[in-house]
């Protein structure tokens, strides 16, 4: 039997309710989540341009992967609240999260120069747990309310720090300061949860949309049309406030700059460059679209793109024949197992470099940064993808916080 074959037999038939085509769909938008992080780690950034590879990938891939977590804490616990057993299902999302924050807590022993995501992730899946019951307008309200409020906060936060990020991944010995931790995970560290949680939020409000309407095309329309909009709004508007006033508000408030920037980088590309987890205290920087300071710009965007995304691996997915859909079998099964595939991701890019050494990622060798890591990188990807396809298992990862899940849903049934 050829690969194809069996892998068409992998698939489930679609069911009447379309929600297995549903979840195929949700795993694809994980794959791709996973695909614009290794973008931002392995890829040379090209600071002359905001449409390139990494450009794009960057703050947007991280959205992703938490909107998408938060449309899985509504999946992942629906049985449980279909069946009335609200406390269990609070119990197995405490088990998840606790997998994952002593998982990022290890990997971040390898040394990687990428900044671990699962820490926060799981902090902010907890801080999610109390509105899992809670009326939809209470999510949406708690949203806006932090995305509109938690750049500013972090900024303030973070004005008389020497460093404009107190951790980057976060680690056991770590933890032997425990109000350091605290104070980098919800505000001034690289991923604060007080950004994070909008974007659980949001996933929770698109995830109880998905369960309560069995039309399918709906859903994708209206997350296509509603990203569409936030995505050009943002990007529009931080366009007009940059070009207006805001750029020469922020040479003014860094007057040395423009003379100090090596020679063929362009001066914009360091006033509008990702940030930290929170923009620069300048109220320019407050008002514009740049990926990882939490501003409400780059909150809108990066949900935009979100949906953007997700309404794309659900539109595939939808219409694709039993023959695409047998072709790309082995990345919905990688896209099954984002902590799997995420984790085997960060150590590899750890032995990479520790093989390249230092030196500037323009300059490394192929297997470290560049087109040929990338290739390696989502090569690995795939073929655990068609592994666990094959075998028809989970990612060894995901069977792990689901059994810990199961564990602590007891207390509470």
């Amino acid at each position: 039997m050829s690969l194809q074959s069996r892998l068409i037999t992998l698939r489930p038939p679609k069911a009447p309710a379309s929600g297995v085509s549903r979840l195929v769909g949700i795993d694809l938008a994980r794959f791709v989540a996973i695909l614009g992080m290794m973008c931002v780690h392995v890829w040379v950034p090209d600071l002359g341009t905001r449409l390139g590879i990494r450009a794009w990938s960057e703050g947007n891939a991280s959205t992703l992967f938490a909107v998408l977590g938060g449309i899985s804490v509504v999946l992942a616990t629906k049985r449980y609240i279909d069946a009335g057993d609200v406390a269990a299902a609070r119990w197995a999302r405490v088990g998840r999260g606790a997998v994952v924050i002593a998982i990022g807590l290890t990997i971040a022993f390898a040394g990687s120069p990428a900044i671990i995501v699962l820490v926060p992730f799981g902090v902010a899946l907890w801080c999610a747990i109390p509105f899992m019951r809670a009326p939809s307008w209470v999510l949406a309200t708690t949203a806006t309310v932090l995305g509109l409020g938690s750049g500013v906060m972090n900024a303030a936060v973070r004005a008389p720090m020497a460093n404009p990020q107190e951790f980057g991944s976060i680690s056991w010995a770590d933890l032997a300061h425990p109000l350091a931790v605290l104070r980098g995970v919800f505000s001034t560290g690289m991923y604060p949860v007080s950004t994070w949680l909008v974007y659980v939020l949001v996933g929770m409000l698109v995830g109880r949309a998905m369960a309560a309407s069995e039309r399918q095309w709906r859903i994708i329309a209206l997350l296509a049309v509603s990203g569409a909009g936030m995505t050009a709004a943002s990007v529009a508007l931080a366009e007009v406030i940059y070009t207006t006033v805001g750029r020469s508000a922020l040479l003014a408030a860094y007057p040395g700059l423009a003379a100090a920037v090596p020679e063929g980088t362009p001066v914009d590309a360091l006033l509008r460059m990702p940030g930290f987890g929170a923009p620069s205290p300048n109220w320019p920087s407050l008002l514009l679209d740049s990926p990882h300071t939490g501003t409400a710009l780059d909150i809108t965007r990066g949900i935009g793109v979100a949906f953007l995304v997700i309404a794309a691996c659900m539109a595939l997915n939808a219409a694709a024949s039993p023959r695409v859909q047998s072709l790309i079998e082995p990345v919905r099964a990688a896209g099954a197992a984002p902590l799997t595939i995420y984790t085997v991701h960060i150590l590899a890019l750890a032995v990479g470099t520790a093989l390249a050494g230092s030196g500037d990622a323009s300059t490394a060798p192929w297997y470290a940064a560049g087109p040929g890591a990338l290739a390696l990188h989502v090569g690995l990807a795939l073929l655990i993808g068609t592994a666990l396809a094959l075998l028809h298992r989970r990612g060894p990862l995901e069977a792990l916080t689901s059994a810990a899940a199961r564990r602590t849903a007891r207390i509470g049934l």
